[in-house]
């Protein structure tokens, strides 16, 4: 298997415009006549760091997840592709993408020292290779051909001759940037996209969207809004991002120093645009739960965000749906006064003043210790509390004829404020059990600009009065928090994986040996930088021992 991935590997560097062939690319030929170096520049870029890299990347790896002799073998296999020679392993490698009018041209780029040298390795695939002239050679596949150009330090594959003439004298500026932060990347540059281009998109997204948010037969009012809402919502986003953006990269990155793995999105947009403005305003908000983010628990998610008016138009005809929905099917008005008159809509009153605020600030934690049981608590910033408690008590009285509850309570409690219901469901899963402990239930209420509520057992009440207590008590802090995050410690969760009888699955064990000393937590950030924003996903060492593990047990059981 490992010779087969080296293999495959050392094709895809000196290959990498295949793919696209591959994928229907190759039928917009370009034309085979001779012409002027272009000096357009590509919308799409790919890069890797380099093969060294990724090289050292596997060691470490297969080192902390006690397998070292898979790099062996993998050194072993790398001598059966000629050890790369020809190749320059420590630069960088990938793809450039131009845009030809409307046909994306690809042309594939790699380091090389010697470029006979490099001719032979190809040759370890199912390509034979011809040199037509000095610095420039055909690759011929099962197929295609293809043709390499050699340009300074790397050669350029292309579909044909004419595809290369182009001014490729310095991938660098592209591939820099890329190669210094990430082991693996993808870049859009916009601005390299003619507007004329972007229009035909946007045009076609436009026509596409209205034709898909035609009201489908037999589909209900309400459902056809909110999906046209969402629908319309997403269009104007995607509008703002093809017209304002300027450039878009999803990198991964493995790093021995840091002892974790991560993969993020990064997108920068037009300084002068009102896309930037609302990028540059992601972490302008301070969040009311701040004091929280320190507590210790198996998953945290946050967030203080301003909504944008794309947003803002979505949750408000959202907003608008549920309330018809639910005072039609729980007040059951004689009229449209009547509708308007009914506690629910003061609920409904205090959720669309927030909206229109314009600010999503909000926390839930499950808090507790493994293996359980566990409370899940939150908090939500809303505004007009005292509309949202006589909406909610409305509310809970007409469910406690309902059947499928086994308890509905109103005011069971008052702490700091807030006034806590109670509601517990009936036949309860055995998985929720399992988590939240028997005779579970949620508390729910609102008070002080919050509302707040909990799932839990016996300790759903006072788990959530602690924590309110913690937000009515912190000090005024005016430091900078993450506009968004999330942080799961799966560690915790590895109880809840296990079958009734203690047993699980080989992925629960796999799991469980690799985070025994410590690690399994992945952490979500979303943030501002200058004129954009960046998304990260990071797993700490002990996701990095699974993959290996996984990789070596995988290997294991091909050999029995």
């Amino acid at each position: 298997m490992i010779r087969r991935y080296v293999r495959a590997t050392v094709v895809a560097f000196c290959l990498a415009a295949m793919i696209f062939g591959s994928l229907g690319v190759g039928g917009l030929q370009a034309q085979e006549t001779k012409k002027k170096p272009s000096k357009s520049l590509p919308f799409l870029v790919v890069c890797a760091a380099s093969f060294d890299r990724l090289m050292d990347d596997a060691d470490y790896m297969f080192e902390v997840a006690g397998r070292p002799e898979i790099s062996e073998v993998i050194g072993g296999a790398l001598a059966g592709a000629r050890d790369l020679k020809g190749l320059n392993r420590d630069s960088s490698a990938g793809l450039l993408l131009f845009l030809d009018g409307l046909t994306p041209e690809p042309i594939g780029y790699v380091p090389v020292k010697d470029i006979d040298e490099m001719m032979k390795t190809i040759t370890i695939g199912p390509v034979t290779t011809n040199k037509k002239e000095e610095g420039l050679y055909e690759i011929r596949g099962p197929n295609q051909s293809l043709f390499a150009k050699v340009v300074g330090d790397y050669a350029f594959i292309g579909r044909s001759e004419a595809s290369l003439d182009k001014d490729l004298s310095n991938p660098a500026q592209y591939t820099r940037r890329l190669s210094a932060s990430y082991d693996l990347a993808v870049s859009l540059n916009l601005r390299a996209i003619p507007k004329a281009s972007r229009d035909l998109l946007l045009d076609f997204l436009r026509a596409s969207t209205e034709t898909q948010l035609q009201q489908r037969d037999d589909e209900p009012d309400a459902a056809f809004r909110v999906r046209k809402a969402g629908g319309m919502a997403n269009l104007e986003s995607l509008e703002m991002f093809l017209t304002q953006a300027e450039e878009a990269t999803i990198g991964f990155n493995v790093s021995a120093e840091e002892k974790d793995a991560y993969a993020e999105i990064v997108i920068t947009a037009d300084p002068k645009s009102e896309y930037a403005k609302l990028l540059n305003e992601l972490g302008a908000s301070r969040s009311q739960f701040t004091s929280l983010l320190a507590t210790p628990a198996s998953m945290t998610a946050s967030a203080s965000l301003k909504i944008d008016k794309n947003g803002r138009n979505f949750l408000k005809e959202l907003l608008t749906v549920a309330q018809g929905e639910l005072v039609k099917d729980l007040a059951k008005p004689k009229d449209s006064e009547e509708a308007k008159a009914s506690p629910i809509a003061e609920l409904f009153q205090s959720i669309q003043t927030t909206v229109t605020d314009g600010k999503l600030d909000f926390i839930v934690q499950l808090l507790g210790d493994p293996p359980g049981p566990f409370t899940l608590v939150g908090g939500v910033k809303i505004a007009e509390a005292d509309h949202f408690n006589s909406g909610l008590a409305e509310i809970f009285g007409k469910l406690k004829d309902r059947s499928e509850f086994e308890k509905v309570e109103t005011k069971v409690a008052e702490h700091r404020g807030v006034t806590l219901n109670r509601l517990q469901v009936k036949n309860i899963p055995d998985a929720a059990v399992r988590i939240f402990g028997k005779d579970h239930g949620l508390y729910v209420g609102a008070g002080n600009g919050a509302l707040w509520f909990s799932i839990g057992a016996e300790d759903g009440l006072p788990t959530l009065k602690k924590v309110i207590d913690k937000v009515a008590d912190a000090p005024v802090n005016d430091n900078p928090v993450t506009p968004a995050q999330f942080v799961l410690h799966l560690s915790s969760w590895l109880g809840m994986m296990e079958r009734p009888d203690g047993s699980a699955d080989a992925i629960v064990e796999l799991m469980r040996d690799s985070f025994a000393q410590g690690g399994g937590t992945i952490r979500a950030e979303l943030k501002p930088i200058t004129n954009g924003m960046q998304a990260r996903l990071t797993f700490d060492e002990g996701f990095i021992k699974l993959v290996g593990k996984a990789i070596g047990k995988r290997m294991d059981d091909r050999k029995n």
